[in-house]
């Protein structure tokens, strides 16, 4: 049980560990595609997406769906353009995709998929804003305005928000909230900050182009292997000498593929990598030098450079005002002593920030470990506390009637 919004209303959850966590978390194949919980609030022209309930039960071979209830809604291309984007969450969210992370037998929630698990806690985001669209919805009186639920598709695939914010589902809404559950804290705990919380995320594809040759007679040739190894290097200086410490960036090449046979000298070499960045600005000027180093170097060796950065997520920005509300709010939940101000960003991707750029909003952190040190997301031992929902229920519904109170 949790009291403290300025509604006070009593926010009473004792079954939501049980009936939606058990419930949602045995179907299987779809953790990995389930995004962020979150829910806007809208108290213009938002229509309410609030009678969430499960269809059937579970059994073996019986992969469980969501029941979505839209109430009457007077536009017709907002109606069309919202059921679209709940088919493809729903769809995305039952069948996902074939991952390389097993769950342990002894885990009752195990995906019936082989190589699918529920790796990153996107079964208990849905769960979270099931319960969360259900108490709300039974709590109307309490309710100034209205309320979106945003299920969000494919967060760690393509990124679900941008095309659902450009389809327009945060059309008249006024603030947006999101969570995500993290085992590095208790059940209990919660954390966030003010500003940058998760960086950019941007991958680079850089193609060195040599001239073959044997081995043996190396004068006659351009060795993309060397010129390549000289690049990996002098590409680490982007961040080391191009950029302020005081501000987090990282630059990582994580593939290199190239050569034929041992003997002739190598003609062609891609490097892959990724680039994160906590500060826009910064992000071009990063996106700028490495292609400057790569062309320089390759220019030094007499070889030629393809670069290619194809642009990922933007960088998470909560809204000052509203991450402090949060954390006010956490703080009447559940104590000064349970919600912590984190130090720096996580280099870590979150296409929240899409929501965020749209309209003010703030994205915190729940704690769902048992004990620490706890096994970290998207390992196969990752277990998460099922009682940490309850909290996560508490929490949006609280942002939900604070925001409410405020705007009327």
């Amino acid at each position: 049980t949790f009291a403290g919004d300025k509604s006070n209303a009593l926010l009473s959850f004792p079954a939501a560990g049980c009936v939606y966590g058990k419930g949602l978390r045995n179907g299987g194949a779809y953790g990995r595609y389930w995004s962020s919980s979150l829910y806007s609030v809208g108290p213009g022209n938002a229509y309410n997406l609030y009678q969430q309930h499960l269809d059937r039960s579970v059994t073996q071979n019986d992969i469980k769906l969501c029941s979505v209830s839209l109430p009457k809604v007077t536009d017709a291309k907002t109606k069309q353009s919202c059921e679209l984007l709940l088919n493809v969450a729903l769809t995305k969210c039952i069948y996902g995709r074939k991952g390389p992370v097993t769950e342990p037998l002894k885990y009752d929630y195990r995906s019936e998929h082989e190589g699918m698990m529920h790796a990153c806690g996107h079964d208990m985001h849905t769960t979270i804003l099931l319960g969360a669209g259900k108490w709300l919805n039974a709590h109307r009186d309490l309710m100034k305005g209205n309320v979106r639920l945003l299920f969000q598709p494919a967060e760690e695939t393509d990124g679900g928000a941008k095309p659902m914010v450009e389809a327009g589902v945060m059309e008249g809404v006024d603030r947006v909230f999101g969570q995500h559950v993290q085992p590095y804290m208790n059940v209990g705990v919660i954390d966030g900050m003010r500003g940058t919380l998760n960086a950019s995320t941007d991958e680079v594809r850089i193609t060195v182009h040599g001239v073959s040759c044997h081995a043996a007679r190396p004068e006659g040739g351009v060795d993309a292997i060397v010129c390549a190894g000289a690049m990996i290097s002098s590409l680490q200086t982007v961040v080391s000498r191009s950029v302020t410490p005081l501000k987090p960036s990282v630059l990582t090449f994580g593939t290199i593929n190239g050569g034929r046979a041992r003997n002739i000298v190598c003609d062609c070499v891609e490097l892959g990598g990724t680039l994160r960045t906590a500060d826009p600005v910064l992000r071009e000027t990063m996106k700028r030098r490495i292609r400057e180093v790569a062309e320089g170097v390759a220019a030094a060796y007499g070889a030629k450079v393809d670069v290619e950065i194809i642009s990922g997520f933007d960088a998470l920005i909560n809204d000052d005002h509203e991450i402090d509300r949060l954390m006010r709010l956490g703080r009447e939940l559940l104590g000064d002593a349970n919600v912590l101000t984190r130090e720096a960003p996580s280099m870590g991707g979150e296409d929240f920030s899409y929501f965020c750029e749209a309209v003010p909003g703030a994205f915190y952190h729940l704690g769902c470990g048992k004990q620490q040190p706890a096994p970290t997301l998207h390992s196969c031992d990752f277990d998460p506390d099922e009682k940490c929902m309850a909290i996560g229920v508490a929490m949006q519904c609280a942002a939900a009637l604070d925001v409410m109170n405020e705007m009327h």
